[in-house]
């Protein structure tokens, strides 16, 4: 007998019903999905649908019996199920804080601000007028005085995972319309987010109650407030401090998602307790984590992973339970439900046109603005069903709102389509490349102009909502202040704000790989010609570059002028077909397109030493081989093309692969050239003999990207 419930035999039976009823949901909602995305469509409308065919609508009307033993209203076995999906909601959550980059908002400033104001405010205001004339049947209690707040909160929000999702799919992400709809969206989301927090202070009476309306209000504002300033503010700083320490004891994957998913319950419960819902603390967790350089995927990915696809998938269909279709079919709900829908959709996309042409944008693009945000999927069930929970909603009421919620995620990708007369067909801009995904970048330096330059580079080739943290060590106190000054004239040459920190150590290769483990995944060096050379290279640089288990940017500033003063206006890269050239080769596609730089690609062919009587065979051989290269080129000359990059591809043929590339440069008046490096752990170069002959003799600048062993 399971300890816990030793009280009696009818604990027991509900722990096996319990057990039963979630087998059910989980492998229904997971089968169901599964489908709808074999159809197209988004997995939760299949999760939705496995409850509704468990719930009334199916199940319950052939097998009564067997739903209210399963899927009982109240109970210790309908507490036990809600406890699991409720805890899927938060991590929902905190995966969709994942997606809110504050840096975008800055950056786009005023078009983000007056497009998501607009795409805010106009539902809003809409959705409080609608829910002002619902029946009362709508209400799910007497004091109907939180429905018009709820409904407008309900119809302002979008649900940023989903517009994201679509953007990539149509080839969006990266386009200006795309842009300011994911600013939008994170807008919706941030206010959103904190509105629901506050309605349901107010539905529930909160930290208000017992006081009049307005101070009741006043107090869930400030609530809200305080939770998402505290959260981004003092919590920031805890949260850094807390995965620091819990990385140099033990950063494996199993130990970060523990220790994230504690921080969201945390999260949760603070808010739970400023009466401003735990989905709000969730939501702020969420981007947190993603704004730590301590975070990383390495917690996102095992976070969303359960949210995605074991925990969210049970709370839709425990929220699929809820929906009877045949009630919603028969006047006049399906009026009152097709009314909300209309309001959700003309609103949203209203205030999406409002904002977009407030903004700048033409009236084509202000309407698919309108339309992607009008995407409210997995979310707005999120929010129908606090509202059920609350008392706010009504069953018919929920069953409205989960409709519209469905309905304006279905319609959104091929609205979008025909608006901005996309290729549905078209090669998908989804950007695979390593650097694509970099968060957090690791730059010790000492000041030196390498490391000037590598900072520009970093700059240039890393994502938006990537941060660099520059890392100065020092031998000891006194050493520390010179270095530390000239390590920060790096930032008057990076055109993006730095972190900074600082450590005091005798061995500045072992305190650069002990912070390099602290989620960073890129280690940018800067190196002189003669410490990255040959038997001499720098036995701190050896140290570092072979011992790193993330790639290592190299970078050697041009013999002959300053750092700052090197135009990278064009860019040469050597081409090869190893994992590192290719890593080489997509640094060099982003340099150029970061700056509208030139870019050259040089591939060296080896030539093998034939007879005189076998220059046909050799003549057949070279043209092999260009014929090979010339394919191995193809996918990153489209790569560079998709990325509005014009590309030279010089072919050469050599023995002598450093000089010859060193000379293919020049003949480009290549300002940089970039090529990819393979540790040696053995003696001699510890890079290889071409690549350091490169550091040593090339005259322009040289970055070597180096790929873990």
């Amino acid at each position: 007998m399971t300890p816990v419930l030793a009280a009696g035999a009818v604990l027991e039976s509900d722990l096996l019903r319990f057990w039963i009823a979630l087998a059910l949901l989980l492998a229904s909602a997971k089968v169901l999905g599964h489908l709808a995305k074999r159809m197209g469509q988004p997995s939760v409308v299949g999760e939705l649908a496995a409850g509704i065919l468990l719930g009334p609508t199916l199940l319950g009307r052939v097998f009564p019996q067997v739903t209210e033993q399963l899927f009982p209203d109240e109970g210790t076995v309908a507490i036990m199920i809600a406890a699991v999906a409720w805890l899927g909601v938060v991590l929902l959550l905190a995966a969709t804080g994942f997606e809110v980059d504050l840096g975008t908002l800055r950056r786009l400033g005023r078009a983000a601000l007056t497009v998501g104001g607009a795409s805010l405010i106009i539902p809003v205001t809409f959705g409080y007028g609608l829910g002002q004339v619902l029946p009362d049947s709508f209400s799910g209690g007497e004091d109907r005085a939180a429905l018009p707040l709820f409904m407008g909160v309900a119809l302002g929000i979008s649900a940023l995972p989903v517009v994201a999702k679509v953007l990539r799919e149509l080839r969006l992400a990266k386009a200006g319309v795309g842009q300011i709809m994911l600013a939008a969206g994170m807008l919706n989301d941030v206010v959103g987010w904190a509105l629901l927090g506050v309605v349901a202070a107010v539905a529930t009476g909160g930290v208000g109650g017992g006081t009049s309306p307005a101070v009741g209000l006043a107090v869930a504002l400030g609530g809200a407030l305080l939770t998402v300033v505290g959260g981004l503010t003092i919590g920031q700083r805890g949260v850094d401090r807390l995965l620091r320490f819990v990385r140099r004891h033990d950063a494996s994957n199993g130990t970060m998602l523990g220790v994230s998913v504690i921080i969201v319950i945390i999260a949760g419960s603070i808010t739970q307790a400023l009466g401003v819902e735990a989905v709000l603390g969730a939501f702020v967790a969420g981007m947190v984590l993603a704004r730590s350089p301590l975070g990383g995927r390495r917690v996102e990915q095992p976070l969303s992973t359960l949210a995605d696809h074991v925990l969210a998938p049970v709370f839709f269909a425990t929220a699929g339970l809820k929906v009877d279709l045949f009630a919603i079919v028969a006047p006049p709900l399906l009026w009152w439900t097709l009314a909300i829908l209309a309001v959700a959709v003309g609103a949203k996309v209203l205030g999406g046109w409002v904002g977009a042409r407030l903004g700048g944008f033409g009236n084509r693009d202000g309407l698919a603005i309108g339309v992607g945000l009008n995407a409210r999927g997995a979310l707005e069930i999120v929010v129908a069903s606090l509202g059920l929970s609350l008392g706010v909603l009504s069953s018919e009421a929920y069953s409205a709102v989960v409709v519209m919620a469905v309905a304006t995620s279905l319609m959104a990708p091929p609205l979008l389509t025909w608006l901005l007369e996309l290729d549905p067909d078209g090669d998908d801009e989804t950007d695979n490349g390593v650097l694509a995904h970099v968060r957090t970048a690791l730059l010790p330096t000492r000041g030196g102009g390498s490391s000037v330059l590598a900072g520009r580079v970093l700059s240039r080739v890393l994502p938006p909502t990537a941060s660099i943290t520059a890392l100065t060590v020092h031998t000891d106190a006194e050493d520390a202040a010179a270095g530390r000054e000239a390590a920060r004239n790096i930032q008057t040459h990076v055109d993006r704000r730095m972190r900074w920190r600082d450590h005091i150590a005798e061995d500045p290769a072992k305190a650069v790989l002990a912070e390099s483990v602290m989620g960073y995944e890129l280690i940018a060096l800067g190196a002189t010609a003669t410490s990255a050379g040959g038997p001499t290279a720098s036995p701190v640089l050896q140290q570092i570059v072979t011992s790193a288990t993330v790639p290592v940017l190299l970078v050697r500033s041009a013999l002959d002028r300053p750092p700052e003063d090197i135009a990278l206006d064009r860019i040469a890269v050597g081409a090869s077909g190893t994992t590192s050239g290719g890593l080489a080769i997509d640094l060099a596609i982003r340099m150029a397109a970061g700056g509208a730089a030139e870019l050259s690609m040089i591939h060296i062919i080896d030539q093998p030493r034939v007879d005189r009587h076998d220059r046909p065979l050799a003549s057949r051989w070279q043209a092999q081989a260009f014929a090979d290269i010339d394919g191995m080129l193809a996918e990153p000359r489209q790569h560079a093309e998709r990325s509005g990059v014009g590309v030279d591809v010089k072919l050469r043929r050599s023995r002598t692969v450093a000089e010859d590339l060193v000379a293919a440069a020049v003949e480009a008046d290549a300002s940089l050239l970039v090529v990819g490096g393979e540790p040696r752990h053995e003696g001699g170069a510890f890079l290889g003999h071409t690549v350091t002959h490169l550091l040593a003799t090339a005259p322009m600048s040289v970055a070597v990207v180096i790929n873990p062993r």
